[in-house]
């Protein structure tokens, strides 16, 4: 009984501390599917932006990235442009 109850709380430990990985080409709505808490910041015709803000829990300090959709299609991630 007592392994039994280990491998359960081991696996439960190691999917809950897994962190979503993203691949440039991932559709759109895949990335939603996931992503409940990402803020679409901006439009174009065939482009659109989201933003996601993390936390790292070691440090607490939060980080921005920017994800960048081209018609569907996930082209482009990165942390935007610092303001002077």
């Amino acid at each position: 009984m007592k392994p039994l109850l280990f491998i359960l709380i081991l696996l439960l430990c190691s999917t809950a501390c897994s962190t979503p990985q993203y691949a440039i080409g991932m559709s759109q709505t895949e990335f939603l599917k996931h992503n409940h808490n990402a803020e679409l910041v901006g439009a174009l015709k065939d482009v659109t932006v989201y933003r996601i803000e993390k936390v790292k829990m070691a440090s607490w300090e939060n980080h921005t990235y920017y994800y960048y959709f081209k018609s569907g299609l996930l082209a482009k991630i990165d942390q935007g442009v610092p303001q002077p």
